[in-house]
């Protein structure tokens, strides 16, 4: 089964599922195994479908990652910030390099949230909030992340800053910046669905450079982009997709999908 030992992936696959987060991981291995060789393979075969990997919790040493999906070569391994400041990565973000040399993480996203928690008590009804961290959290985040690049590319927002599937933006709808579109009516549908290899190369262009601490591969200092702590930084998407009325642009070379679906 080329899509895990499982199935698992193959079957959100087959129901139309693109972009699959994955929070779990092993204890610390930096090593290419079979799991992240089932990962690869999947993705190589099914080029439209994106995973994501939490990049561990296993503090800040290098080769500190999960295993598995997070040392796979085309999966998106994401790591965490510290919650406080987004210049830090957490100190126990897991950081790469792999075994075999390759930079991992990927990417860094937020690693604390806010979620709602019961008092403990069953006999009452009430709740309350608690922060709660980790990449399991870093790693949702980026595949939300990866599925607004994908409909950037599947809306048709792509070469014209704004949706070319309806009207060419002629109305506030579809439009609400409301720059008049010379040709408006006329524009060409330029919507496509993106591979696996350009979501990730968009979420890589959006990333910043971290300047905090643990960004570097083995402990707690601080090196600029790439590095085992930062991987290539992290994620902006607006510093990579283009909307009218900015300045800059985006340019897509090519994206083949050369797998057999």
């Amino acid at each position: 089964d080329h899509a895990t030992n499982s199935g698992v992936d193959e079957w959100g696959i087959d129901i139309g599922v693109r972009l699959h987060n994955n929070s779990y991981g092993y204890d610390v291995n930096n090593i290419y195994d079979t799991d992240s060789h089932d990962y690869d393979d999947c993705m190589w075969t099914y080029r439209d479908f994106c995973m994501m990997f939490s990049a561990g919790n296993t503090g800040n040493a290098a080769g500190s990652l999960g295993g598995g999906g997070s040392t796979s070569k085309n999966t998106v391994c994401v790591g965490g910030t510290n919650g406080t400041n987004w210049d830090d990565v957490s100190a126990s973000s897991g950081h790469g390099m792999t075994e075999d040399g390759r930079l991992k993480p990927d990417v860094i996203t937020n690693f604390t949230v806010t979620t709602m928690t019961g008092d403990g008590n069953l006999d009452t009804a009430e709740c309350t909030t608690q922060g709660i961290s980790g990449t399991s959290f870093s790693s949702p985040l980026a595949c939300g992340l990866g599925i607004l690049a994908r409909e950037y590319f599947t809306d048709g927002y792509y070469k014209n800053g704004y949706d070319t599937r309806t009207d060419g933006g002629c109305t506030d709808a579809t439009n609400p910046i409301g720059v008049d579109v010379a040709g408006c009516g006329d524009v060409d549908d330029d919507s496509f669905t993106p591979s696996n290899a350009l979501i990730k190369a968009v979420m890589i262009a959006s990333c910043r450079n971290m300047t905090g601490s643990n960004t570097t591969t083995d402990g707690a200092g601080s090196s600029p982009r790439p590095a085992g702590g930062q991987g290539w930084g992290r994620v902006t998407l607006d510093d990579s997709l283009w909307f009218v009325g900015e300045q800059r642009s985006i340019a897509v070379l090519t994206d083949i999908f050369t797998g057999t679906n």
